[in-house]
């Protein structure tokens, strides 16, 4: 559906532009699977609120173009490492990537990530015994956050609520 297109695009750009800052940050590329997942329910539920209940499949390819944009992300700074690496003449590293072979590079990997994601993970939300932490807690948020009922209000709520909560004391922590 165009909600499913347009908030995988949207998305994308937003995990993708915020992930080499957290990488920079922390040291580390963490997992935004369940990232990807909250906020495609987020969309979702402005945009698709009529099919709210049936929208598991919409925020799955959501969710795994901002997974596939993420990991471009990471390579990007990883790249940008080795262009660090060539500056200092310390260092006998001379790897340098061209822009054009860069696009490529990101390019195919990128749509052989989602391509190869999307065939498969059908499979995995539907499948109760999970080896990966990541899938369980992606297809879990995904189930949640796309549920209707008295319950899942509650759930969402305090999703919301712990996620604004701990991008408040962030914000101090960085403030201060």
């Amino acid at each position: 559906t165009w909600q499913s297109i347009v908030g995988a695009f949207g998305i994308s750009a937003i995990v993708a532009a915020s992930y080499p800052y957290v990488v920079l940050k922390i040291g580390q590329g963490p997992n935004v699977s369940v990232v990807a997942a909250f906020l495609g329910a987020l969309f979702l539920n402005i945009t698709a609120y009529a099919t709210r209940g049936k929208n598991r499949l919409l925020n799955n390819i959501i969710q795994t173009a901002g997974t596939s944009a993420a990991s471009t992300a990471f390579m990007c700074v990883v790249a940008a490492a080795f262009g660090y690496l060539a500056m200092d003449e310390r260092v006998d590293v001379k790897v340098t990537i061209d822009r054009i072979p860069m696009f490529l590079w990101l390019t195919c990997s990128g749509v052989v990530g989602v391509l190869f994601t999307v065939i498969f993970r059908r499979m995995f939300i539907d499948d109760p015994k999970m080896v990966f932490a990541d899938g369980i807690a992606a297809a879990e948020t995904i189930t949640v956050l796309d549920t209707e009922g008295e319950g899942s209000a509650g759930e969402v709520r305090a999703l919301g609520i712990a996620s604004a909560f701990s991008a408040f004391i962030n914000f101090i922590v960085e403030a201060v």
